[in-house]
């Protein structure tokens, strides 16, 4: 009586372990059975009816019916990050090359407005010719840079007649991927990511094993009898409509 006792409060430990994050196999573990064999007996204990049943009652009363429990089990192994990835459409500026002699002619024009500028401004301005002498050296070094950059190319449309420089060309557009982050927060709410967090790096999605989901939603169901022996290594027989056995004590 002592071993059916010390058997039951495994069992009821069990189920208040898996309770806790609908993990068989930790759930087996943290109730005291033997880590090696853990996931078999994780199996085995889920697939018990009585054991089903309590496990039913306890989520019932927590107010999580055993139809809600599929629904979420269902949900987590349907849900893929691919769900939570969207295109946008970006822009983003380009470089195209131009010809130095076009840049030299660019220059001269450049130059030339410059110059009637500051002659012009002064008479606006009405400027003192102490001003006007002063404005009129300020001035001359933004002219003075352009003529440089012009002597420059120059010289090296003189050593490579060939010779270009990159500018600003027309902005392109381009397709993007990136999280859609409301999305994320709410499957978040629901269940169905394990964790959504910001790194240094940007967001970091963890997602619940899809196979483990549907794994534990086998069990759930009765799905996986005792008779397909799950041991690692062995193949599963799904078999659908069976009833499931009950493990012996």
């Amino acid at each position: 009586m002592e071993a059916d006792a010390e058997l039951t409060d495994k069992r009821q430990r069990f189920i208040d372990e898996y309770l806790l994050d609908c993990n068989a196999t930790q759930a087996a573990i943290r109730a005291g059975y033997a880590l090696s064999g853990a996931r078999q007996e994780g199996s085995r204990l889920l697939s018990n009816a009585d054991i089903r049943a309590e496990i039913n009652k306890r989520l019932a009363e927590a107010g999580m019916p055993a139809e809600e429990v599929i629904k979420q089990f269902v949900d987590i192994a349907k849900t893929r990050l691919n769900d939570y990835l969207q295109v946008v459409v970006r822009e983003r500026g380009t470089k195209i090359p131009q010809p130095l002699a076009e840049a030299i002619a660019e220059l001269d024009e450049k130059i030339l407005f410059e110059e009637e500028f500051t002659v012009r401004s002064i008479h606006v301005l009405q400027l003192s010719a102490k001003e006007a002498a002063k404005y009129q050296a300020g001035r001359r070094q933004h002219v003075d840079a352009m003529r440089l950059s012009k002597l420059r190319y120059e010289i090296e449309l003189s050593k490579n007649p060939d010779a270009t420089r990159l500018i600003d060309g027309p902005p392109e557009t381009y397709e993007a991927v990136e999280l859609d982050m409301v999305a994320l927060a709410n499957a978040q709410d629901l269940g169905r990511i394990k964790t959504l967090s910001y790194t240094e790096f940007g967001p970091k999605v963890e997602m619940y094993a899809a196979d483990g989901a549907l794994r534990d939603l086998g069990r759930v169901l009765g799905i996986f009898e005792k008779d397909n022996r799950q041991t690692a290594g062995t193949d599963v027989e799904i078999i659908i409509g069976g009833s499931p056995e009950t493990p012996d004590a």
